[in-house]
């Protein structure tokens, strides 16, 4: 199966919050894939591997943990990474938006959870509207029709 984003995810807790990402993709027509980490991550390489040779341009990945998963995906590739923190039973929000934005190979690291699961599909339809004319026709469509609701709530 070919498609441009792959959204990785170490637990399944994580799924309900990576919705909103995979909504928001789906809303551009960017096909996307769920790829699953194993808790000890022994299958990333592979995951990373398999998600470039099916297509994958961007990867959104949860980070639930202090160890972050964005750090290790991106040691592992060229592509832009873009960093979800999500809180868990073991990692509060603010936590898990340091440990995602502390060193080590460079990510994108977004809002917590909803905001920034949605925000990090819209990132990531903006890089691939880089290089397709037609998704960033529809990109510039969405950001229009997104200013005009903003300024008409205003204007009330």
């Amino acid at each position: 199966m070919q498609f441009q984003v792959a959204i990785i995810a170490e637990s399944g807790s994580a799924g309900a919050t990576l919705q909103h990402a995979r909504d928001a993709l789906a809303r551009f027509g960017v096909p996307f894939a769920d790829q699953k980490i194993d808790e000890n991550r022994a299958n990333v390489r592979e995951v990373i591997a398999a998600s470039e040779a099916a297509g994958a341009m961007v990867f959104i990945v949860a980070n639930t943990s202090a160890d972050p998963l964005s750090a290790v995906v991106a040691g592992l590739t060229i592509k832009p990474v873009l960093a979800v923190p999500l809180d868990s039973p073991a990692l509060a929000p603010l936590d898990a938006l340091r440990a995602s934005t502390r060193g080590g190979p460079p990510v994108a690291s977004l809002a917590i959870g909803k905001a920034g699961a949605t925000n990090a599909a819209l990132l990531a339809v903006a890089i691939l509207a880089n290089i397709d004319p037609i998704l960033r026709d529809k990109l510039n469509n969405f950001r229009s029709q997104q200013t005009a609701a903003v300024l008409a709530d205003r204007l009330e």
